[in-house]
């Protein structure tokens, strides 16, 4: 009897945690995501996925997240976050380790100020993005992933946004 092999399921799981950076796209020109909020920020990446695996090289399903950026100084809190609610698809190319990412869907932005207030406005987004599964069991993996994205707004000023997020995961297929 030989036990069974790594192999994905009909389903799969994951999120993911790391670092990023982002640009705003504004009418007069581009401004860093450091530059929006006080000195000294922190950015942070965040991914959750879930969906359906369609053969052993192609998944695809809902892939959400955000990179954001956020600051304290004199007491007062700033941030700012570019969101992603997308469609999305794995494509393993040989079937294990080296996957490419794409999704496309709704994107949001939110950006906090205190004492001014908040803005925020939404549009859409599309995203690419590589990465590696390290196979850690018959169907757990830990992930390395980075990806790159781009926003689209259309409200007052704001005219879109680029976000790069650097990440690793755990996905269960």
């Amino acid at each position: 009897y030989a036990p069974a092999g790594k192999q994905r399921g009909s389903w799969y799981i994951g999120f993911g945690l790391g670092g990023g950076s982002g640009r705003v796209l504004l009418a007069d020109g581009t401004a860093h995501f450091e530059d929006m909020v006080y000195s000294d920020s922190t950015t942070v990446s965040f991914n959750f996925r879930v969906g359906a695996t369609l053969s052993p090289r192609l998944l695809v399903g809902f892939d959400g997240g955000f990179v954001g950026a956020t600051a304290t100084e004199g007491g007062y809190d700033s941030s700012i976050q570019l969101n992603y609610y997308d469609l999305g698809l794995m494509y393993f190319p040989t079937g294990r380790g080296l996957f490419l990412r794409g999704a496309a869907g709704l994107s949001s932005i939110v950006w906090d100020l205190e004492p001014l207030g908040t803005s925020d406005a939404r549009g859409f987004n599309v995203l690419g993005g590589v990465g590696y599964a390290f196979w850690l069991g018959r169907t757990f993996n830990l992930t390395v992933n980075l990806d790159a994205a781009r926003h689209f707004f259309s409200e007052g000023d704001l005219e879109g946004g680029t976000a790069v997020g650097l990440w690793l995961g755990f996905d269960w297929y």
